[in-house]
């Protein structure tokens, strides 16, 4: 999406190495499209902020305002990670603090038990899905990941289950 104008980008607008990118996730998709009961699963994270301190109040004129504290404090992150098909959410789980690699490790672990052979994970390009600890837990314990190409969260449906979220 574009951040100014909250609208989706055209493939045509971006670089030729991104078409070509998009074009590659357009064949692997379709090569996946062909297996029998194939099912996707849309992986994400997104971060919720508990930043709900009030920062202004009333009074009647010339009193003061009483029990109001308006100190600034750093909101606290939480990270709220899941996967997602068209009938259910997977593994959703929720954190302080940032998405790194072992955390990433540690919702795979959680997810994989839940996943069958006809699961495909789909995923965008953050640094914690292609982190090395991932990678070699994925040699190991092998998980069907297509991934995303770049810039294009409109290509991933719980975008808007965490707009959702946010909302309320």
């Amino acid at each position: 999406m574009d951040a100014q104008k909250n609208r989706p980008i055209s493939p045509e607008s971006l670089s030729e190495r991104w078409q070509q990118q998009w074009q590659h996730f357009i064949a692997e998709l379709t090569q996946l499209l062909q297996e029998p009961k194939v099912e996707f699963l849309w992986g994400d994270e997104t971060a919720l902020y508990d930043d709900w301190i009030r920062h202004r109040a009333r009074a009647p004129v010339g009193q003061p305002v009483e029990n109001f504290n308006h100190q600034r404090t750093q909101p606290r992150k939480q990270t709220l990670i899941a996967a997602m098909s068209a009938e259910k959410v997977f593994a959703p789980w929720c954190f302080e603090g940032s998405l790194e690699s072992d955390r990433m490790l540690q919702w795979l672990q959680q997810l994989r038990p839940q996943l069958h052979e006809n699961h495909v994970l789909i995923l965008d390009n953050a640094r914690p899905h292609h982190a090395r600890k991932v990678r070699e837990y994925l040699a190991e314990h092998p998980i069907r990941i297509l991934f995303l190409p770049p810039y294009s969260p409109q290509m991933n449906p719980i975008e808007k289950l965490w707009a959702a979220i946010k909302q309320q």
